[in-house]
């Protein structure tokens, strides 16, 4: 036997003898089964293998044409074949299937021309198995595909030939498999991260990358896996947070890989970040409470001896006509003044401050204020102010919105030392719980009046405006600030039924908003005429007193009968009950409001009046809120003084409370 040119077998001569034992041998070897057939297709010899087949005789079917032994299908694609091989004298090679037993059989089928023999070798081979095996594998991933796609995050494959390190220079691993949903975490196809080196690593934060490279490295290292959460930048500006689970294995061709699952959990950081911006705001109302009851009990106990002092110099003056110690005793005074002025502020903070409330134009308080108040601010600061002409009215206290406004002119004064433009702004605004930093329990949601105070100064670090609210907490000099001004508009906003935010950057500057509760027309105020008496003496009155303190009881008697009244006290509200019944004949009850005992200050006074019902009630207060604690509310018609309170207020105010009876 001779091989030609075209490497088809070649029989001649005398081997041709040796043709049939010569192929039985080589296709007793193979696993196939075999056909001697000549150019028609008609079968000379044949062997087949022992299984499932169409031939089961190893004789009967010599002779027989091959088409005529396959189905019609299978039949069709031999002759076809028959007719590619004589036109091209060469092998072909094709697969059809039959079906045996009520089973797919899958068959491979290879026909050889023998040259110089006008004969053909037929081959077929069992494949049924492999196609099995390859539809199951094609299921298999198709489900697997299918269960990929459906997840929430993307699945990314990397291939580490060990000559780069992740996420440094331009040298980046190879991804050998991304899943489809990388379009929409990256914004690029998977086909191009497959294809393109490097491509979506260079959109990872930098920031995050030092700590990345690290767990990659060691993951590497130790064909362990690991987790990270990191921020990416997409080719289309967008900012996202991402999450990767990935493990690290060595592969059988030598190279490390990583199967990682990529989520973007940028809600889910988005929502974190609210909840810990709630929770601040949350803790910070909270702290400011704690400080606002610990600020207000201390005020209140200063004032108690603020009042016995200030009682105690004014006496004094009266007796005194040394100059000297007249100038001595005035400055005392100045000092205790002072010192009330100090409290008055720390009771602002604590919303307890005595407020006096009416219907104003907030944008007429602007002018007012920016008129006389802008001729104090260096001419280097520009002052621009952009008043809504529909504002809707609103109800505070005069004195201290000036004073908020005022304390908030100077703060932008100071951030802008070199000068910039300082912006006061109006404005009606709708307000709901999500748009108000401050504790939910403080502010109801509602139409508000907005004034804002904006500067172009040098901005609030932000470990300093969470705390900008605290008493006596002071970023200027201690000559410059006593730390209460912005505490005090805190508090007086609160009181008032609003709320105070401040935003900052640095560099750009800082802007104050305070939210005052709108006007409306059905609301009702109340308008207290104070009646002015010039005679203050007492006229042998009585006067049944009611107050814990010692020393500010002692410093009252005193007051109230140098000025000519006759004086029954007590130190509880129970005492002095038992002393108004056993003698009901007075004119006039002066109670603290709150008091150890069973009968406060509101208690006392509707006790007393079951048995004078028109006697006239002056309350003092340690501060405002003490009286509508524990029902404690006074009649409209009372007096109420907020403690430490000079002689002559609380002198008019006994004089007031008398007349108006007489009057009635």
């Amino acid at each position: 036997m001779v091989k030609k040119a075209n490497n088809k077998p070649d029989f001649n001569g005398s081997d041709k003898d040796q043709r049939t034992v010569q192929l039985s041998a080589l296709f007793a070897a193979l696993p196939d089964n075999y056909f001697l057939i000549d150019q028609q297709g008609t079968i000379l010899s044949y062997r087949v293998r022992p299984g499932v087949s169409l031939i089961d005789d190893p004789v009967a079917y010599i002779g027989s044409n091959v088409s005529d032994i396959l189905p019609p299908a299978p039949s069709a694609l031999f002759k076809e074949h028959m007719r590619k091989q004589h036109d091209a004298q060469d092998v072909v090679t094709w697969e059809y299937h039959i079906d045996l037993e009520g089973k797919r059989r899958d068959r491979e089928a290879h026909l050889c021309p023998l040259s110089g023999s006008g004969e053909m070798v037929l081959v077929v081979r069992d494949i049924t198995r492999r196609r099995q095996a390859e539809r199951e594998r094609a299921e298999a991933e198709d489900r697997l595909e299918r269960i990929i796609s459906n997840l929430p995050g993307a699945v990314i494959s990397r291939r580490f030939d060990g000559s780069e390190f992740p996420y440094h220079d331009t040298n980046f691993p190879k991804v050998v498999y991304a899943s489809p949903q990388t379009a929409e975490i990256w914004g690029v196809s998977a086909k191009d991260m497959c294809d393109i080196r490097g491509l979506t690593e260079p959109m990872v934060n930098t920031d995050d990358i030092k700590d990345f490279s690290k767990k990659v490295r060691k993951a590497l290292e130790n064909f362990e896996a690991y987790s990270f959460r990191f921020r990416i930048t997409t080719f289309a500006g967008e900012q996202k947070w991402l999450e990767t689970n990935t493990k690290a294995y060595k592969h059988k061709d030598g190279y490390t890989y990583t199967d990682g699952f990529v989520l973007d959990v940028t809600k889910e950081v988005q929502a974190q970040e609210q909840l810990e911006a709630q929770r601040k705001i949350a803790d910070r109302a909270q702290k400011l409470d704690s400080i606002g009851q610990l600020t207000g009990g201390m005020a209140h106990d200063f004032n108690n001896l603020l009042a016995a002092i200030m009682f105690s110099l004014e006496m004094l003056r009266e007796e005194e006509t040394n100059e000297g110690h007249l100038s001595l005793i005035d400055n005392c005074l100045t000092a205790a003044q002072r010192g009330a002025d100090l409290t008055r502020s720390m009771l602002a903070f604590a919303s307890k401050a005595s407020l006096d409330p009416s219907v104003i134009d907030l944008n007429k308080l602007v002018e007012e204020t920016r008129n006389w108040a802008g001729r104090t601010l260096p001419s280097n600061i520009e002052i621009e102010t952009s008043l809504s002409e529909e504002l809707s009215p609103t109800m505070v206290d005069v004195s201290s919105t000036e004073s908020a406004l005022l304390n908030l002119l100077v703060n932008a004064r100071d951030a802008m030392p070199d000068g910039g433009k300082l912006t006061i702004e109006t404005q009606n605004v709708q307000l709901d719980e999500a748009s108000l930093d401050a504790h939910p329990k403080k502010v109801a949601p509602g139409q508000y009046i907005m004034l804002a105070v904006s500067d172009t100064g040098h901005g609030i670090p932000a470990e300093i405006v969470a705390r900008i609210f605290e008493p006596f907490f002071t970023t200027k000099p201690p000559d410059k600030g006593a730390g209460l001004g912005l505490s005090m508009v805190f508090g007086f906003m609160q009181q008032s039924g609003g709320t105070v935010q401040v935003t900052s950057e640095a560099g750009v500057g800082t802007v104050f908003k305070l939210y005052f509760k709108a006007y409306l027309e059905e609301d009702e105020g109340l308008v207290e005429d104070t009646i002015q008496i010039k005679n203050l003496l007492g006229d042998g009155r009585k006067i049944l007193v009611v107050e814990d303190d010692k020393m500010v009881l002692s410093i009252l008697v005193k007051t109230l009968e140098k000025a000519g009244y006759l004086v029954t006290s007590a130190k509880t509200g129970d005492e002095a009950l038992a002393l108004f019944k056993a003698d009901p004949r007075f004119d006039l009850l002066l109670t603290d409001i709150m008091m150890p005992g069973t009968l406060k200050g509101r208690a006392l006074s509707r006790a007393v009046r079951e048995f004078v019902p028109d006697l006239p009630v002056v309350f003092m207060s340690g501060y405002e809120n003490e009286a509508i604690d524990q029902n404690n509310e006074p009649y409209s018609g009372d007096i109420r003084l907020t403690k430490p309170v000079s002689r002559i207020d609380m002198l008019t105010a006994i004089k007031t409370s008398l007349t108006a009876q007489l009057k009635d």
